[in-house]
């Protein structure tokens, strides 16, 4: 059993759940409510599947994520821990579940992990040279803090930009060429622009990145700096992300093509608490 925010193709948003696996079914519980006193009064059953329909299993993008499908794509669900550990040891114990069904229940269930490829939503964003290697980048599900607020979005680091995205987890996991007509040949090209289940929030050039404030009272948040030559003008990215190991191997990232860029040491500074800055 396991406390994570999940998301449902055709509801908006995500919301958090109990996921729960028996020797029968994976249930997914809402949580409606504030956790305490009996069950019933504050979890509502979302989903039950039974775990002979479970078709296919996604390990996504940096290993924040899993997609679950069943009845061969008829349903599907998104679970989002936001952190690789999680995703692997619940993959694993689900795993081992599916592994222990008798024959007579058993099916068998595709694994695979999300790859970027030409075809992948973000594909459009990354940056290519002319040689064979694959584009370097960095992503992370992180959460974007405005004011008491803290809304769910993806950081996306290449090494020249930085993009905060809007997801729609549950929207296509790439672009697919149209089919070719009869008598042509298919070509598979890359999409022009991001698919529809990602848009552009913020985007800032790593140039303009001038520090980056941490909390000891808060290891989870960050606020990237950013100033802008041009307008004279400084601006800033407060996230938050779910454990202290994702801050420290974004900076780790981040740290390389920008001293790169300007042969000087990545300004850090690291204040007491929130209230100062908020």
């Amino acid at each position: 059993m396991a406390g994570v925010p999940v998301a449902l193709p055709g509801h908006p948003g995500e919301f958090l759940c109990l996921v729960v696996v028996s020797d029968h079914r994976l249930y997914v519980l809402k949580v409606t409510g504030e956790i305490c006193g009996p069950p019933a009064s504050w979890l509502q059953l979302t989903l039950a599947v039974p775990l002979q329909d479970l078709s296919s299993i996604e390990l996504g993008l940096a290993g924040q994520s899993l997609w679950l499908e069943w009845a061969a794509g008829a349903g599907s669900c998104v679970l989002l821990p936001r952190d690789a550990k999680h995703c692997r040891a619940f993959l694993e114990e689900l795993a081992d579940v599916l592994q222990s069904l008798p024959p007579t229940r058993r099916s068998s269930v595709s694994t695979t992990e999300e790859e970027v490829t030409p075809k992948h939503r973000l594909w459009p964003l990354l940056e290519r040279d002319s040689s064979s290697e694959p584009p370097r980048f960095f992503y992370l599900r992180v959460f974007l803090v405005e004011g008491p607020a803290a809304c769910p979005v993806s950081l996306l680091l290449t090494l020249c930009t930085l993009y905060l995205l809007d997801e729609d987890p549950t929207g296509s996991q790439a672009e697919h060429p149209p089919p070719a007509v009869s008598g042509e040949v298919s070509v598979k090209a890359p999409p022009s622009r991001p698919g529809p289940s990602v848009r552009v929030r913020e985007q800032q050039p790593l140039s303009s990145l001038s520090s980056v404030l941490l909390y000891r009272v808060a290891p989870e948040d960050l606020r990237l700096v950013f100033y802008d030559e041009v307008s004279r003008l400084e601006s800033f990215w407060a996230l938050r992300v779910v454990c202290p190991e994702q801050l420290t191997a974004l900076l780790a990232w981040i740290r390389e093509p920008w001293e790169e860029l300007f042969s000087i040491g990545l300004r850090t500074v690291t204040q007491e608490g929130l209230e100062l800055v908020q």
